[in-house]
């Protein structure tokens, strides 16, 4: 039972024939790694204020938006084989405001280890996973917002399958004049189906990776240089039964810090630190906006037991909203 989800979740796996026993044990992980660029330049904060992908950090920050927009990104999550590809577009009417994600994560030359590798030969595979979500919230006025994000999500290893179904909710407030920004966030909320292939069942299905975020950001400006500093609270929540199979699974608690520096209209620089997080040194990008253009790039330098490595994400905005308005 859960053999072959055990080789890929409860061993550590190897990447490329190095081996690393903090990797995730437990389903559908690719849910707790931020998929925004904005937050990921940042060392994964901005749950009160981030400007692209906001399902995934706070779905309530799709309010923010003045007009139809599109975003679509594409970054290296890991190590050379591991590729993601994300989309979204945001909808606001009126005081209401939708949104629609995409995320589809590939890893390739997965090799496996650990206490189990005596078990079965050595082989390496692929693994795949895709999530689809639909946000709707409300604006309820210049100071307050909320939304919630239903959607579902797929993974696939070694042509085992499962679904789930995924709920995240969110809120943000605006004080002192809009300068204060807090944001609160509960992500991946909900449970998967069992590992199916063909006539084999894996066995039940599990909780999700749940996130639980709590974030604050303060607008002010030094001369003509906008400043704003992020501080958030991460809280991941992994399901560990009392069944004595998997081992060292706690909850995690995490502290990112952020900076973003506006020095001229273009641009936006990001800076970032995760603290209480291991692997992750530090995080840094920038945001280049040009008429209804906009790119997106973020770095972040990660320590893998002494083996360095930057992950990157590039992402391209487009105002439609603003663009529409233009040509009439």
């Amino acid at each position: 039972m859960y053999l072959i989800f055990l080789l890929l979740f409860l061993c550590s796996v190897s990447v490329h024939g190095r081996d690393y026993s903090w990797a995730g044990r437990s389903g559908f992980q690719f849910l707790r790694r931020p998929v925004s660029i904005s937050s990921s330049g940042m060392g994964g904060g901005g749950t009160a204020d981030v400007s692209d992908f906001t399902r995934y950090i706070n779905p309530a920050l799709a309010g923010d938006m003045e007009g139809p927009e599109l975003n679509m990104a594409f970054g290296n999550t890991t190590f050379q084989d591991n590729l993601r590809f994300s989309g979204e577009m945001a909808f606001p009417f009126g005081s209401y405001f939708f949104g629609i994600t995409m995320l589809n994560h590939r890893i390739d030359d997965i090799y496996l280890t650990g206490d189990l590798q005596s078990e079965v030969p050595t082989v390496s595979t692929a693994w795949q996973s895709s999530d689809f979500s639909v946000t709707a919230g409300v604006n309820r006025n210049r100071y307050f917002r909320w939304a919630v994000s239903l959607g579902g999500a797929f993974e696939e290893f070694d042509g085992y399958r499962a679904g789930a179904f995924v709920a995240s909710a969110g809120t943000q407030v605006r004080l002192l004049e809009e300068q204060l920004l807090l944001g609160f966030s509960a992500l991946n909320l909900g449970q998967s189906t069992s590992f199916l292939r063909d006539s084999t069942d894996l066995g039940d299905g599990e909780d999700l990776p749940r996130t639980f975020r709590a974030g604050a950001a303060w607008r002010t400006s030094l001369g003509e240089v906008r400043v704003q500093p992020f501080a958030d609270i991460v809280y991941y929540h992994t399901y560990d039964p009392d069944d004595g199979v998997r081992e060292n699974i706690s909850d995690r608690v995490f502290y990112p810090l952020g900076l973003v520096v506006t020095p001229v209209e273009w641009m936006r620089l990001r800076v970032g630190k995760n603290l209480g997080h291991e692997t992750d040194l530090v995080a840094f990008g920038t945001t280049l906006q040009a008429d209804y253009l906009s790119a997106r790039l973020a770095f972040a330098v990660q320590d893998f037991d002494g083996a360095r490595h930057m992950e990157w994400n590039l992402g391209v905005g487009f105002d439609i909203g603003g663009f529409a308005q233009q040509e009439k």
